[in-house]
């Protein structure tokens, strides 16, 4: 009977303190040191199976971390794909007007200057055009936007 006490409370611990470090964990994103970050959001919807998002809001205020993201990272301008994995877009083929996207579930500001980097972590390439999209969504990857005006950086960790 003490055995399975002990049992118990050693498993409730190990439990809230692996769900402690779990929560605001993240220290490196593409390459780059955010752990002096401010973490305005971090949410998981993650269930059982693995499947869902993980959505994180930082806000950099470190000058250095600033620069290493604008020398690092890829500009958003003109970068069709990443808007359309993001925000979702519309696009005219034929004489008829599509939409494609979004693929992310959290609801993210949209960003008028910014840098990004994606990873894919399913099969297949992603790039291109929106329109390369339709065929060939993607279904596993790890997205992070620096909204350059705000000094914010929005990471998703996306799993299907």
């Amino acid at each position: 009977m003490r055995f399975m006490k002990i049992f118990a409370a050693l498993t409730v611990m190990i439990t809230l303190l692996t769900s402690c470090t779990q929560t605001g964990g993240i220290k490196n994103i593409f390459g780059v040191d955010v752990s002096d970050a401010e973490i305005i959001t971090d949410t998981d919807s993650h269930g059982w199976l693995g499947d869902g998002e993980r959505f994180i809001e930082l806000r950099i205020t470190d000058e250095s971390t600033k620069k290493k993201i604008s020398e690092t990272w890829n500009d958003l301008s003109g970068s069709d794909w990443i808007a359309a994995i993001i925000w979702g877009v519309d696009y005219e083929k034929d004489d008829e007007n599509y939409h494609v996207g979004p693929f992310v579930l959290s609801e993210i500001p949209s960003v008028a200057h910014g840098r990004y980097c994606f990873e894919n972590r399913g099969d297949g390439e992603i790039g291109g055009s929106a329109e390369d999209l339709v065929s060939s969504p993607p279904r596993n990857f790890t997205a992070a936007i620096y909204d350059e005006d705000k000094d914010t950086v929005y990471y998703i960790e996306m799993d299907s």
